[in-house]
């Protein structure tokens, strides 16, 4: 019988990634600064944000926890959806193989707010037993050289931020029911020939 619930889930999570594949928005974040800036275009943060980089936030004093689990309540499939997922694993990871040519930092985030891939801004659901962290891997310079890039490959070398698309349960602002939407975040930070 549990069965089907899993399911139906997994085939939402499908329709509402189809539902977005080839649509493309260019975002860059930048977790030392206090605004998001959509490529070409600058535009400050609403107020009452806090502990906000780049835009996204990880807590804001407007967040509805209540409107979130009423939502929750209402559907036993999103509920499920928590279930299955279990507890994140958000231990420290040290002493990695390799060195990388580009400078980064991997961190877990639980982001309560961010902007959707139509520049929406989207409440996350992320409290209490209702965890969504996505682990992102940020350039420390994304406009430096490659560490060793030039003499390695007798070329220009530039280290470079990836992103990818995430699906996320999410309220909007003036919504009463939680769904899937799409969020792009930073993936990966890459060394490129120039």
């Amino acid at each position: 019988m549990m069965k089907y619930p899993s399911i139906i889930l997994l085939l939402i999570v499908l329709l509402e990634f189809v539902s977005h594949y080839g649509q493309t928005t260019s975002y860059q974040f930048n977790h030392s600064r206090s605004r998001r800036q959509e490529v070409g275009q600058e535009r400050a943060l609403p107020e009452g944000l806090k502990d906000c980089d780049g835009g996204s936030c990880q807590y804001v004093d407007d967040y509805p926890q209540n409107k979130i689990d009423e939502a929750l309540q209402k559907s036993l499939l999103f509920s499920q959806y928590f279930a299955a997922r279990g507890q994140p694993d958000i231990g420290t990871r040290v002493g990695e193989p390799g060195k990388s040519l580009c400078s980064s930092h991997t961190q877990t985030y639980f982001y309560q707010k961010l902007s959707n891939t139509k520049g929406t801004d989207m409440y996350i659901v992320n409290h209490g037993n209702y965890k969504q962290g996505v682990q992102l891997e940020i350039c420390e310079d994304d406009t430096s050289s490659c560490s060793s890039g030039d003499n390695l490959f007798d070329k220009k070398t530039k280290c470079e931020q990836k992103y990818s698309s995430r699906i996320l349960l999410a309220l909007g602002k003036d919504s009463e029911e939680v769904q899937f939407d799409t969020f792009k975040l930073p993936a990966c930070c890459v060394c490129l020939l120039v």
